[in-house]
């Protein structure tokens, strides 16, 4: 027995002429097949028209007729499974399989949302400290955060500067002494571009004044404000104690 002879790699197919052969080749088997079951078909049609039913004969062939054409068609449909897998085969070698989709990452869980920290600034008057009348209190730092909140003098007055665009919710305690028993009238007032934007009186006309008060003010969007305490009397009085803590937001 001699050995097989292949073609020269010059004579050979490329892949995707080797493919699109095999591709033809199941086309024309289709074709085929589809031609025996037309030829099928006309027999039975031609059988039908001459056929006299009278005749035991003439029934007989019918039923063979029809047996023939079942098995004809039992027999087509197998091919058709051959034909379907190997077209299969031929489409997975065009078309690579698909790369598996990566696994969906867990959705990360959204982080708290911070809480808004207090930043408190305090300012102090010191003790022992003689308040003239129609003066603004001076006060010092005791703390204070970043958010702009400082003293300062404008045209003689010491103020407090507010930072435009915040909430400021602010906690005033005073002690005092009146030594004149007199009258007073301290006034909290908030300006910005020479317009007031509050004020507040705080009157008392005994010996010992102690004030505590809560209040929330509101800077303009595009100017900073300015905060002070003046003492609208004619008699001075002794600061025993004076503390403004201001919270910004």
């Amino acid at each position: 027995m001699s050995m097989p002879k292949f073609p020269d790699n010059q004579d050979m197919p490329s892949r995707k002429e080797a493919l699109n052969a095999i591709i033809t080749s199941i086309a024309m088997e289709e074709v085929a097949l589809a031609r025996i079951l037309n030829a099928e078909s006309e027999k039975i049609e031609r059988a039908i028209e001459n056929v006299n039913w009278s005749n035991k004969k003439d029934r007989e062939m019918i039923i063979s007729i029809n047996r023939s054409a079942a098995q004809v068609i039992e027999r087509i449909g197998d091919l058709q499974i051959v034909l379907k897998n190997k077209l299969r085969l031929v489409t997975d070698c065009i078309c690579p399989c698909p790369k598996p989709c990566p696994p969906i990452p867990p959705k990360p869980k959204p982080k708290p949302k911070p809480k808004p920290c207090k930043c408190i600034s305090k300012f102090v008057a010191e003790t022992k400290y003689a308040w003239s009348p129609c003066k603004t209190l001076l006060l010092c730092h005791k703390a204070c955060c970043e958010d702009g909140v400082r003293t300062a003098r404008i045209d003689g007055d010491f103020v407090i500067i507010l930072p435009a665009g915040k909430r400021y919710d602010i906690e005033l305690t005073m002690q005092l002494v009146n030594q004149e028993h007199t009258g007073t009238a301290i006034e909290l007032r908030q300006i910005s571009n020479n317009t007031t934007l509050f004020t507040k009186k705080y009157t008392a006309s005994t010996h010992q004044i102690n004030i505590y008060d809560k209040l929330t003010l509101f800077s303009e969007e595009r100017n900073d404000s300015y905060l002070s305490l003046r003492l609208n009397s004619n008699s001075p009085l002794e600061v025993k104690w004076v503390s403004i803590e201001i919270n910004s937001r």
